[in-house]
């Protein structure tokens, strides 16, 4: 069974992989939408094609090859050309071992600024600053996808005032009876809001990290509340 592992970049370096790209292996990315509120998840959706007459094959001197290549490639450019390293990367496993077949398409979808680390103090997200951006996808180290132009935006009025709660309630994760109580104020205020059930989400997690059982009955009241999350799968573990 391989790993797919799939780079996410907005480096110049696009021009150069363009002279190397295959025909047979198409990338498509895309994202949910064209702007973003600070601290709001960004979903990005992956769908890998073999366009090709033949087996594409995956093999170990690939990703040996791409992982090597990581820290060059992945990072996120502003319209200013700032550069922000991401270190962002995300795995699929191919099912049918190092193959994939004529007219065979794999998806995958992940959170553009999540980080998962096994200790509370690291698990957190990235926080991209309000700007455009922009982004395009490696894999298998030279089939590049198509180029997505995308904004973050900073929050005013209400929104500000639920980003200022949620920022409050993640940096309370020492403190998870306060992260809790932050998260019943923030969904108050809004019980549909991206933050209150990212809040939830990070507070599951982090309760995970001390207590299964109380985890367990935090998931269970997430799926009621947000049973359609992009985090479902995710939560059910917990359970």
């Amino acid at each position: 069974m391989d790993i797919f592992l799939i780079i996410i970049s907005c480096s110049p370096s696009k021009k150069l992989y363009d002279t190397i790209k295959s025909p047979s292996p198409h990338l498509q990315i895309s994202l949910n939408k064209k702007s973003y509120l600070k601290g709001e998840p960004i979903w990005i959706d992956f769908k890998f094609e073999n366009k090709g007459t033949k087996f594409l094959v995956v093999s170990s001197k690939n990703l040996s090859v791409l992982y090597n290549q990581h820290t060059l490639v992945s990072n996120i450019v502003d319209k200013n050309g700032n550069t922000y390293p991401s270190g962002l990367w995300g795995c699929y496993t191919h099912t049918k071992w190092d193959t994939l077949f004529p007219g065979e398409v794999t998806k995958y979808s992940f959170n553009l600024l999540e980080k998962h680390y096994k200790i509370p103090e690291k698990y957190t997200d990235r926080i991209l600053p309000p700007n455009t951006y922009s982004i395009f996808s490696v894999v298998l180290r030279n089939v590049i996808s198509n180029q997505i132009i995308f904004d973050v935006i900073e929050p005013e009025g209400i929104d500000r005032i639920k980003y200022d709660l949620y920022q409050k309630g993640t940096r309370a994760f020492h403190n998870l009876p306060k992260m809790h109580d932050i998260y019943k104020e923030l969904f108050k205020i809004d019980s549909n809001s991206f933050y209150s059930e990212l809040l939830l989400y990070k507070l599951i997690i982090h309760t995970s990290f001390h207590d299964d059982k109380e985890a367990s009955e935090l998931a269970k009241l997430f799926l009621q509340r947000y049973p359609n999350s992009n985090y479902k799968n995710q939560v059910l573990r917990k359970i």
